[in-house]
């Protein structure tokens, strides 16, 4: 019997070629999607789990708080973790890191150099606190003294390809160290990140390990089981004002610590200084929604074309009957069938992914591999879907066609289709009510993104070439070094750029020293980085050399400051004296409000102020002609001028840009799943289409006869299409409507959403199903009526 069904199911795919090709791609593509998009979430939701006993594992991230805001920082003081292992006895271990270097690292041996990305200075409790493989060396000692430094198997491989690397030194930045350890390289889906480990005893000399008033390494902590952390959380929150007290109080600013879980930093931290871009949870979201959107798109298409064509088969299930034939045996027949094509749009699906996984993983940025589909939960997912989908499409045939009787079966079948037309419709509609909604969500990601960047945020972005270097006293001579090429028109230097900005002191008014300050963001920058980055001065004026006293202390403020001041208006601040670190010094200007970060965040009060030994960034204005031979001569007096390690720049505009990287990438993926989805519904509605044609085709024929033109039998297969799309169209607007204004709720700077986007995804969607239906329209009203009539 079961290989009588097999023989079966394979005689009604070859019968119909046409069909069967539509229904299973279009159900294989769905699958395809779905399992691409569940890897993508499935890797986003992995960050940080495989550490051993990572629900015990906890950052302390600071809270600074001050009169006018409160700024979360990503890293913890300085002396926190010396101090909880001392005092606290919930702390089974802790430790803490600082990154001396994030990018840029000179790495020297036998003549060879490489670069590599980070130097992380840190303790032994390392390897305690998180799970990092060790190849060779021993954990427990290879960062206990000075001089120390572990890598990363891949510097490993690449600096000594053929001998053990332990033992041997390493000129890192300059300066030697001895290998005492090589672990596994850092997974991708970790926020740490870590190519070469130097002990902390290495440089504790250099650095100022007892600051309270330093939020200078990133602090985690493991608990001992069974403590409870919120009650822990509650002991350390004030911890620094047992230290500092006075001195916060003074200042009018609050330490405030609270612990994050390690399982949680990747998708529910966006902090300041955070180790890497963290990813987003609501995109997480979007995602899995999208993507059980789609295959709900292909398995509405699966269902529709199978059950619209299982009518045709009556006199099969009748002959069935007659000749002995069960009900539970048709219903195993009809649903083994729909298994078994269920089981080929699998296999399909998995060689698109095959195809495919290279350009996704460019998309979204990831480094997936072919074996990522057979983890244990993304199989169960596959089978899970094979068996739904399968069981739910071979419920109507199996249940209601197995029902009949043979005599009705003859007589109700014997010239048309199957029932479940208002199925079939709704069906339909709800299909593309999914498309149209997708097609809305994209359009306005892609307004959204290109609002973000094209949108005039304040400065002149454009044409700064960015050189990351320390300038110091001597600033204005090496300025003058880069201006004597003809192709660079302006140089200013500063602290920080435009998307960079991060550095935020303490300020007060003077007559208001007892008063709580207010923690507002700097930029020391130089007498023309007002000029040069295009800033509007609408009160007093920028810093002028010619005035002797802006060089020892005068701030400009943007008017988000001023307010932040409480004056009224920017000429009412002008004059007035601000105090910071025991100096003081008058407002000489006040500049329109620009952007310092992206248009996520609302623009926050910024202050600007001389002062050279800050100066980190030298920004060129260069021509866009001969920009090779410009990048050429900047990189010679880089090397000239011995301005640091290795030469390194970026341009401003990219970089501020890299703010929306997320969204850029959200919008790519959501741009190719609509598309993936919108061909999988017009797969369905052309199968569906050319049925409906099919069963027409007497009808049509008399009509041809009677004189009914092209346009008549176009109108006549294509209004109740027409009228579902419609109808889809009313349905998916308000739903997208909703959907979207969340989502934009999430930029401080975005687009209306226009009345017209829902004309324009409406119409599309139409223009589509239109010109899908019309093409098995126009091949039924071309047939000859003499060929209609005898159908059949």
């Amino acid at each position: 019997m079961f290989r009588n069904y097999v023989k079966t199911t394979f005689r009604n795919i070859k019968r119909q070629q046409a069909y069967s090709f539509i229904t299973i791609t279009g159900l294989a593509i769905g699958i395809a999607c779905c399992v691409l998009i569940f890897m993508f979430v499935s890797h986003e939701l992995s960050y940080d789990n495989y550490h051993k006993d990572v629900e015990r594992i906890y950052r302390i991230p600071t809270i600074v708080k001050s009169k006018s805001v409160e700024r979360p920082f990503a890293r913890g003081l300085t002396p926190l973790i010396p101090t909880l292992r001392e005092n606290f006895p919930e702390v089974e271990t802790a430790v803490r890191f600082h990154y001396w270097s994030t990018a840029n690292v000179k790495v020297e041996h036998d003549n060879q150099v490489f670069i590599e990305n980070s130097l992380m200075v840190t303790e032994p409790e390392l390897f305690r606190v998180f799970t990092i493989p060790f190849l060779l060396g021993n954990p427990a000692t290879a960062l206990d003294r000075p001089g120390a430094i572990v890598i990363t198997r891949e510097i490993a491989y690449k600096i000594f390809p053929n001998e053990s690397p332990l033992g041997k030194t390493l000129k890192v930045n300059g300066r030697e160290y001895e290998i005492t350890g090589v672990v596994e390289n850092a997974p991708e889906n970790t926020h740490l990140r870590y190519d070469i480990m130097l002990s902390l005893k290495t440089v504790e000399n250099r650095m100022n390990l007892d600051n309270w008033g330093w939020t200078g390494f990133y602090s985690y902590v493991k608990l001992f089981p069974n403590v409870n952390p919120q009650e822990f959380e509650e002991n350390i929150r004030t911890v620094a004002h047992d230290y500092i007290g006075e001195t916060l109080d003074e200042l009018g600013i609050e330490f405030v610590l609270f612990l994050q879980p390690l399982k949680d930093i990747h998708l529910q931290s966006n902090l300041h200084r955070e180790i890497k871009p963290p990813g987003d949870s609501t995109y997480v979201y979007i995602f899995s929604v999208v993507g059980i959107l789609i295959l709900l798109v292909a398995c509405i298409n699966f269902m529709n074309l199978t059950t619209a064509r299982s009518g045709t088969r009556a006199k099969e299930i009748g002959v069935r009957k007659v000749m002995g034939a069960q009900r539970f045996q048709l219903m195993v027949q009809f649903i083994g069938e729909f298994i078994f094509m269920t089981i080929i749009a699998l296999f399909m699906a998995l060689l698109m992914i095959e195809l495919v996984l290279p350009y996704f993983n460019e998309l979204a940025g990831k480094h997936f591999i072919t074996s990522s589909i057979f983890r244990p939960n993304i199989i169960i997912a596959l089978m899970s879907t094979v068996l739904f989908v399968g069981l739910i499409a071979g419920s109507y045939p199996a249940l209601f066609l197995s029902a009949f009787k043979p005599v009705s079966v003859f007589q109700r079948f014997s010239h048309t289709g199957s029932g479940g037309g208002a199925v079939r419709k709704m069906l339909v509609v709800w299909q593309f009510a999914i498309s149209t909604a997708l097609i809305i969500g994209t359009l306005l990601i892609y307004r959204q993104i290109d609002f973000m960047k094209n949108k005039h945020l304040g400065f002149d972005k454009e044409q700064k070439v960015i050189l990351p270097i320390y300038l110091g006293d001597n600033f204005e001579t090496i300025k003058k070094e880069f201006l004597s090429h003809p192709s660079i028109t302006g140089t200013t230097a500063s602290s920080d750029v435009p998307g960079r900005i991060d550095n935020s002191l303490v300020t007060k008014l003077v007559g208001d020293e007892n008063e709580p300050g207010w923690t507002i963001l700097y930029n020391f920058v130089d007498y023309d980085f007002i000029s040069e980055y295009g800033l509007e001065v609408i009160a007093g004026r920028p810093f002028q050399r010619e005035m002797a006293t802006d060089a020892s202390m005068a701030f400009v403020l943007n008017e988000a400051a001023v307010i932040n001041f409480g004056f009224a208006t920017p000429e009412e601040a002008l004059g007035k004296r601000l105090t910071r670190g025991g100096e003081s010094g008058p407002i000489i200007g006040v500049v329109k409000n620009f952007h310092i970060k992206g248009l996520q965040s609302e623009i926050q009060p910024h202050i600007m102020q001389l002062r050279s030994r800050d100066f980190s960034m030298l920004s060129l204005t260069i021509s866009t002609e001969n920009l090779a031979e410009t990048l050429e001569f900047i990189q010679g007096k880089w090397q000239e001028l011995q301005l640091g390690r290795t030469f390194s720049y970026f341009f401003l505009d990219e970089d501020f840009n890299r703010q929306y990287g997320s969204e850029e990438r959200m919008g790519r993926l959501f741009s190719v799943f609509t598309g993936l989805g919108i061909i999988i519904a017009v797969l369905g509605l052309f199968g569906l289409a050319s049925f409906m044609a099919e069963q027409r085709t007497k009808e049509i024929g008399i009509r041809k006869v009677l004189g009914a033109t092209l346009v008549n039998v176009l109108s006549l297969l294509s209004k109740d299409f027409v009228k579902l799309v419609l109808l889809a169209n009313v349905i998916a607007c308000p739903i997208a409507w909703y959907v979207t204004g969340r989502w934009l709720e999430n930029f401080a700077y975005r687009i209306d959403i226009g009345w017209w986007i829902f004309v324009l995804a409406g119409g599309l969607a139409l223009v589509i199903a239109l010109l899908t239906v019309s093409t098995q329209a126009v091949r039924a009203a071309l047939a000859n009526p003499v060929e209609s009539l005898r159908y059949e």
